[in-house]
């Protein structure tokens, strides 16, 4: 590689295509950011200290690596910077305006020398393929205009956001000397420039942008994976090369879509942590010191990209599906055709998968989920195999295996993956089991993760609306017998009912008993409450105080005071010739064999003075949220959802192992 390096001001590397340039050695049309480079990401505070720092003084600002392909230049790196430098020019050109339309004002004009040669038709400087033409002269104005065809990584958004702090930093600038100072600034910034030019085919400019970056820790994982890259490929294999990596980069833009902002958590890590036995690869993809693509062959590196393009793919087609109406899982599973009209349970077979994958908490317990979807999708043989019923086990034992990982585990780095669905997926992929061991093999280790997670789990004692969905879903609606979640609580048709005390402290409590109608303040009973270790206030945040309710029943309760709520709860259901959900019966079970709760009761019948009901209501609050009878309560729910997969809890799992 022949490498010709040199320090240059801005405004001559902005002019380079214009003039002749010793260092250059010949007239350079543009500088391109080719497609397969990253998208622009520098944020507010990285924009205004850049803007800061010129105002400030002229200054070096860093190395500009550029390979030389045909007529131009590509930008190996410092894009952002250059980007950066093009949106203020915009900038200073539209704070420069001209009082009449359709004439540039002098410094309009001596800007635009800068940013193009022809006016911004075709011939801007510094080209950006993943956005196409996005500058356009109107009248006497430059707008930044992406089209949404031309945007293949989404940064329209982020451009703009990027001009309107700039606009807002140049706001800052009174006088029309001071914008022409800092115009002379930003020109007479330094940058150190690496030309690269092949002297041999496999000659590769990303050894040099590796030794410059990686070894100072300036990159972020997706550039040090994509340099190790092309210093593997054969430098004939490069445009292959950069094809995948355009690939790469719209998977990883359409997992940030779902939720996936990280890099190293998002996509490609994971995908990595799949193909190591021990998950030892650090965030920064190395593996005992040497990267994780070190030593890698072209056939071994191409492999690896093209597989995790292929499980990229093969994850977001399926969340993608999801999210349709009309999906029934047959890319996935065969069998499901049959069962293509069973709407309300496709429907909690959907919302499982849906929760477990969207969480955009912790990713890396999802990993060995992902990777059994992605066989699926790629292994027809498992696909006929697997039936109706072993994806209801496996995404029902997952989805409680999710909620218990993220209820109590403080730890979740990758370091907790389980390897028991890696290592059946791999004994399928090497011929050493079959499809329908394969199979037997995941359900098994899908429960085994959950009976793992229940063995130390402690209930939440603050409500929290995601964990109470998933807690009282499970504890109703898993059916031990089937192995399977038969049914989900969601917020379109469930709603959370506050039990014992209001949301509202100024609400009122309705006490009725015929022909009269006394409302008690919720605040006044709460202000007469003994003091104890709890917080009164915090009381209505506790979960002890929440319970899930059909929508239609909950806006029935309104303001009843707990007696009547009982009361229409249980003719609710049993108008239905329906049980009390399972929660629901814990809950009232506990309440109704309260001394205080049974004073209550007994007064609801008699015509009594206010003060008196008062205070057996205040007497009824105190022991309810006395610390004793709500350890009870946790105690007495935390073990009715452990007994309900009682019979699962043996030392073997063999007798589970059948579909």
């Amino acid at each position: 590689m022949k490498l010709n390096s040199f320090v240059i001001t801005v405004k001559d590397f902005l002019l380079v295509n214009q003039v002749v340039e010793s260092k250059f050695n010949f007239f350079k049309l543009q500088y391109v950011i080719p497609k397969y480079q990253r998208e622009y990401k520098w944020n507010k505070e990285k924009i205004k200290t850049f803007c800061r720092d010129i105002l400030n003084r002229d200054k070096f600002i860093g190395n500009i690596i550029l390979n030389k392909v045909n007529n131009s230049y590509e930008i190996v790196d410092g894009q952002q910077r250059l980007t950066t430098i093009l949106l203020i020019l915009v900038g200073l050109f539209n704070h420069n305006i001209n009082n009449v339309i359709n004439k540039l004002s002098d410094e309009q004009k001596e800007i635009l020398t800068y940013l193009s040669n022809d006016e911004l038709h075709s011939n801007i400087v510094i080209k950006n393929e993943s956005i196409g033409k996005y500058l356009l002269l109107n009248q006497n104005k430059i707008l930044i205009d992406i089209k949404e065809y031309n945007d293949i990584y989404y940064q329209k958004d982020k451009f703009d956001e990027a001009y309107k702090c700039i606009a807002e930093e140049l706001n800052s600038i009174q006088s029309s000397i001071e914008f022409i100072n800092f115009l002379r600034k930003l020109l007479a910034c330094k940058l150190s420039i690496l030309v690269g030019e092949k002297e041999d085919e496999n000659d590769s400019i990303e050894d040099l942008f590796l030794d410059i970056n990686f070894k100072s820790q300036l990159l972020d994982v997706e550039n040090i994976f994509k340099g190790y890259c092309f210093k593997n490929y054969f430098a004939s294999s490069h445009d292959e090369l950069k094809e995948q990596w355009i690939e790469i980069k719209r998977i990883m833009k359409e997992f940030e879509e779902f939720g996936y902002n990280n890099t190293t958590s998002g996509y490609f890590y994971l995908y990595l942590l799949s193909l190591d036995k021990e998950s030892k690869i650090t965030q920064e993809l190395t593996i005992d010191g040497k990267h994780f693509l070190d030593n890698k062959s072209p056939t071994e590196t191409r492999k690896i990209i093209s597989d995790m393009i292929d499980y990229g793919d093969d994850i977001l087609a399926f969340i993608r599906n999801l999210k349709q109406s009309d999906y029934i899982f047959e890319d996935i599973c065969d069998e499901f055709k049959k069962y293509k009209n069973n709407n309300s349970v496709n429907n909690v077979i959907k919302k499982q998968f849906l929760d477990i994958i969207l969480y955009k908490g912790a990713q890396y317990y999802k990993l060995p989920l992902f990777m059994f979807i992605h066989y699926l999708r790629r292994n027809e043989n498992l696909k006929n195999e697997i039936t109706y019923s072993d994806i209801r086990k496996i995404v029902s034992n997952y989805y409680v295996y999710a909620f218990l990982f993220l209820s109590k585990r403080k730890d979740k780095s990758k370091d907790i993956i389980d390897r028991n669905i890696f290592k059946s997926l791999e004994g399928l992929n090497n011929g050493v089991i079959k499809e329908r061991q394969c199979i037997n093999d995941v359900v098994f280790s899908v429960r085994k993760l959950r009976k793992i997670g229940l063995d130390d789990y402690i209930i939440f004692k603050n409500y929290d609306d995601r964990k109470a969905y998933a807690f009282y879903s499970i504890l109703d609606n898993y059916l031990l017998n089937s192995n399977y979640l038969d049914f989900l609580y969601t917020k379109e048709d469930y709603t959370k009912e506050h039990l014992i005390i209001h949301n509202n402290k100024n609400a009122k409590i309705i006490w009725s008993l015929a022909p009269k109608t006394i409302r008690i303040s919720v605040k006044e009973l709460l202000d007469n409450v003994e003091n104890n270790e709890n917080n009164i206030n915090s009381y209505k945040k506790m979960t002890s105080n929440y319970i899930l309710l059909p929508k239609a029943l909950n806006e029935t309760l309104g303001h009843k005071n707990i007696v009547d709520k009982i009361t229409v709860v249980k003719e609710y259901y049993l108008n239905r010739n329906e049980q009390l959900p399972r929660h629901i019966q814990i809950f009232f079970n506990f309440i109704e064999n309260m001394p205080e709760y049974k004073e209550l009761e007994k007064i609801k019948q008699e015509n009594i003075a206010l003060d008196i009901i008062k205070n057996k209501y205040k007497k009824f609050l105190n022991a309810y949220f006395n610390n004793e009878n709500q350890e009870i309560l946790y105690v007495n729910l935390e073990n009715a959802f452990k007994n309900t997969f009682k019979d699962t809890f043996k030392d073997t799992f063999k007798d589970e192992m059948a579909p």
